[in-house]
């Protein structure tokens, strides 16, 4: 019984530590469905890692470096606006357009906006 909790810890804190993968695209389709509302996605508040291509590489109010991101089915078109963990602002400010990036971010919220919010994200 003993052994059953602890390989029961051990597993919720494993999931705890490692991002949940998902596809851009689909994530995003599901915030669309939500009426644009990152708040009714069980990954809300919690870490994703995915793959994506840069849109455009930009600036936020902060004038720290902020990424548009496209999902890998269709890189035209910026499904989600990425902002780095500040360890990973150099890294981000060295994209380029069009380059395809493996990212880990946290889902934000956002409501209303035809862009998904990503925060605290990292290059891997």
């Amino acid at each position: 019984m003993i052994k059953k909790i602890i390989l029961s810890l051990l597993l919720l804190q494993s999931t705890a530590i490692f991002a949940k993968t998902v596809q851009l695209d689909e994530l995003y389709q599901r915030y669309s469905e939500a009426d644009y509302s990152s708040l009714e996605l069980a990954e809300y508040n919690t870490e994703v890692d995915f793959q994506a291509i840069v849109s455009a590489l930009d600036e936020n109010i902060e004038g720290g470096v902020l990424l548009e991101v496209a999902g890998l089915k269709d890189p035209a078109t910026a499904l989600a606006r990425v902002v780095p963990v500040d360890t990973a602002a150099a890294q981000f400010s060295q994209l380029q357009e069009g380059q395809k990036v493996h990212l880990k971010c946290t889902v934000e919220m956002a409501s209303g906006s035809e862009y998904l919010s990503l925060g605290e994200c990292a290059v891997k």
